[in-house]
């Protein structure tokens, strides 16, 4: 029996762990209130918030794909960056940041991440040819399709739902860590063939993925401090790939990752602006589940916010027919529902939780495959919004579904003889 990686506080951190929550929070209720009374409101709320939101995640362990992919998700969009944006340009994301900390924060109190996974004791000849056809469709597939770095998603879904397979199947950690070296090898051979710097995010969201399963299965406790010990090196990562300089890393304008702050403020500050109205909002919504769907087979399919928000705000003079923005999680509400954005924001979420729900009914509440895919994407969803998630997603998370279904038939409804041992964590 493999058991999913436990969320666990340090030896007498727990004291520690609660006075932070209660810091955290009276500085969002200051933040919220002071929207309205100024008097109560300051700028330092954000270095508050950031300081103390880290440290507490810096107590834990990650117990499951969503708590990991929630706090790199914080940390590649708020830590360094809120605070760089209200020194360098004035823009001050403390609101946006309360909002993101409840937001995760209730998603992770219904987090449904299976506590029962059996080992399967059963054959891994077509488990291997399995995981080869995707890893190898990964690298390759660039050389036929007309968008490489888009296409390596269902082949991604390909080669996770059989890594967990041979995972299930009794493979040892050793064997398993070969498995996501080669994953993540894959992945690096189609981004050095193919790629040309953008949707960084989301190639974050992929690299992901193959991770979090080995963590799943084998617990290995990963802890947010040692995401935040990397965090330099990745901004240089980051700024070279898309070709800048990286001794420019402290300038506002060179971290296009800013822009969703940047863009939800400009919205809050005036919500008069933006295409506001229950349709919009609901375009956007069927966006988030049928993004991938093709537009030329779907006769007025609406358009990403992010997209047709240039036309709407600013317009196209100097700008390309393809260039689109980041909204933000919060922005993309804003700009489709104005001052009612908090009631999108909770239908959003509701969606999620139910969404979550779902994806472990359909996988038979035997694997967490299709969970992983679905939270590690949501670093696409904080950053761009509902039609931003739901490019991605799905093109990983079906293909996985399809898999485990036809697996299904093939067994008869079996997967071998299982071997099933509660798994406990605890989900403070």
């Amino acid at each position: 029996m493999h058991s999913l990686a436990g969320i666990s506080e340090k030896k007498g951190g727990a004291i520690l762990s609660s006075a932070l929550v209660i810091i955290t929070y009276l500085t969002i209720a200051l933040c919220i209130i002071g929207q309205s009374i100024t008097e109560l409101y300051t700028s330092g709320y954000l270095f508050v918030l950031i300081l103390c939101h880290t440290a507490k995640l810096c107590l834990i362990k990650f117990r499951s794909p969503l708590d990991m992919a929630i706090g790199i998700a914080f940390l590649l969009l708020y830590v360094p960056f809120a605070p760089n944006l209200l020194i360098f340009d004035g823009v001050d994301a403390s609101l946006i940041i309360s909002i993101f900390i409840i937001f995760s924060d209730i998603l992770r109190v219904f987090d449904n991440t299976p506590d029962f996974i059996p080992v399967i004791d059963s054959g891994k000849w077509l488990q291997w040819c399995g995981l080869a056809v995707g890893l190898s469709s990964i690298v390759f597939i660039g050389l036929a399709a007309p968008r490489p770095e888009m296409s390596l998603m269902i082949p991604i879904g390909i080669a996770l739902y059989f890594q967990e397979c041979l995972i299930k199947s009794g493979q040892q950690r050793r064997g398993s860590v070969i498995v996501f070296l080669l994953f993540e090898a894959a992945i690096g051979g189609n981004l050095f063939l193919y790629w040309g710097g953008y949707g960084r995010l989301a190639v974050a969201a992929y690299l992901i993925m193959p991770f979090a399963m080995l963590c799943s299965y084998h617990r290995i406790g990963i802890r947010f401090s040692y995401l935040v010990l990397a965090m330099p090196a990745l901004l240089i990562w980051a700024m070279l790939v898309r070709g800048e300089d990286a001794n420019s890393i402290t300038s506002s304008a060179a971290v296009g990752v800013t822009d969703h702050m940047r863009f939800t403020e400009y919205l809050r500050s005036g919500l008069g602006y933006g295409d506001v109205g229950l349709g919009p909002y609901l375009k956007q919504l069927e966006l988030f589940y049928l993004n991938w769907f093709p537009r030329d087979q779907w006769v007025g399919k609406p358009v990403g916010a992010g997209y047709y928000s240039v036309d709407f705000l600013w317009g196209r003079v100097g700008v390309g027919d393809d260039f689109n923005v980041s909204l933000g999680f919060v922005g993309d509400q804003l700009f489709t529902l104005g001052r009612a954005y908090p009631i999108g924001l909770m239908i959003v979420l509701a969606s999620m939780i139910l969404t979550r729900r779902a994806l472990v009914w359909l996988s038979g509440k035997d694997s967490i495959a299709a969970l992983i895919a679905f939270d590690a994407t949501l670093l696409t969803y904080f950053w761009g919004g509902m039609a931003a998630f739901g490019a991605r997603a799905w093109f990983v998370i079906f293909p996985i579904l399809a898999l485990s279904g036809l697996g299904k038939i093939w067994t008869n409804g079996t997967r071998g003889q299982h071997f099933v041992t509660e798994i406990t964590y605890s989900r403070s």
